[in-house]
């Protein structure tokens, strides 16, 4: 008998084992494009990246998106180092695109760090982070 209650528990312990590497598996095989889909924020701005590229911005009552341009769009460069975030936007009006170049890290899976600069070039560093050039975000 007290084989068996040893046999159940060890196969339970295997069981549960297996069953945290699966979760675990998952969470990593999601692309950074995968994880980046959803809204992120803080007390003073949001970003909501949708699956399909199309990106709002929205401070306070303010919202930057396809609805009021002609596209806001996000694109990530994963082969670089930091990884590269595009944020792209074409006005009404004109069909100049705008790029804020930036930087993008995953500081947990709940939470990215962004750096942008009022330049045209883009960080290459998030140390030491200015305020004005950097904004860090949880997932909502």
């Amino acid at each position: 008998m007290r084989k068996w209650v040893l046999v159940v528990m060890l196969l339970l312990f295997v069981c549960c084992l297996g069953c945290d590497n699966v979760a675990e598996s998952k969470t990593e095989a999601l692309s950074v494009e995968e994880k980046l889909v959803g809204e992120w924020g803080n007390d003073d701005i949001s970003f909501v990246f949708y699956k399909d590229g199309s990106l709002a911005i929205i401070v306070d009552d303010f919202v930057v998106s396809t609805e009021n341009e002609k596209e806001v769009l996000w694109a990530v460069d994963t082969t670089s180092d930091p990884i590269y975030l595009d944020i792209i936007m074409r006005r009404n009006e004109t069909e100049d695109e705008f790029i804020i170049p930036a930087i993008l890290r995953f500081i947990t899976d709940k939470k990215i760090q962004i750096v942008s600069t009022s330049d045209t070039e883009r960080p290459i560093s998030f140390f030491p982070p200015t305020e004005e050039d950097s904004v860090v975000l949880s997932k909502k």
